[in-house]
């Protein structure tokens, strides 16, 4: 009885139940076609020729891929004998011209986490002109105690944005429902490569 309806009331009230949960404004929450549509407005808004896009190898390969439509360079940071990302060696590829480095954590394919500790000190480390997506699609999964969400640390830095899914957690795979939370000027970035009605 609701497929005949536009979804506008229905976005409104999920954005601002996440904007409640994460303590922000609803302006700075992005609704996505899942998660994955919001690594795609990430590539298409930071992004292009002349940029660079930097992420582990191997890692959830979506952003790589909608990196090739931006025509941007993407640089591929094996992971290390441990198999979690080279947070080092991602650090030390990122110069002026990286737009966007995307760090999946619980990793997809390995699940393996960085701590809350070596995330927050890597997004200090990078320049500020670079956006820093977090992919914490499996962040609900997660027992061990070093990890943190990134989301706790959008105030500290403007460059970071949080992805996350309804689809894992919540058992909602084919419903199609992500968020990005962020700078109110990255959301409005984001929000402006986005399909109208996307959700």
């Amino acid at each position: 009885w609701v497929a005949c309806r536009y979804p506008d009331d229905d976005e409104r009230r999920v954005v601002e139940a996440i904007a409640g949960l994460h303590g922000i404004g609803p302006e700075r929450v992005v609704l996505g076609c899942g998660s994955s549509e919001v690594l795609r407005l990430c590539d298409a808004a930071f992004l292009g020729p002349g940029r660079k896009l930097v992420a582990a190898e191997p890692t959830f390969e979506a952003v790589l891929q909608y990196a090739k439509v931006t025509r941007a360079d993407a640089v591929q940071v094996p992971l290390d004998a441990a198999f979690r990302h080279d947070l080092g060696a991602m650090g030390a590829a990122c110069d002026a011209s990286t737009g966007l480095v995307y760090v999946c954590n619980p990793n997809n394919p390995t699940g393996t986490i960085v701590s809350g500790k070596e995330l927050e000190a890597f997004v200090a480390r990078v320049p500020s002109s670079t956006v820093v997506l977090v992919d914490e699609a499996y962040h609900h999964f997660v027992e061990d105690p070093g990890y943190r969400s990134m989301a706790d640390l959008l105030e500290r830095y403007p460059n970071l944005v949080v992805a996350r899914t309804f689809s894992k957690i919540y058992g909602m795979a084919g419903m199609r429902l992500g968020y990005g939370i962020s700078s109110l000027a990255n959301a409005e970035a984001l929000r402006a490569q986005a399909a109208w009605g996307n959700t």
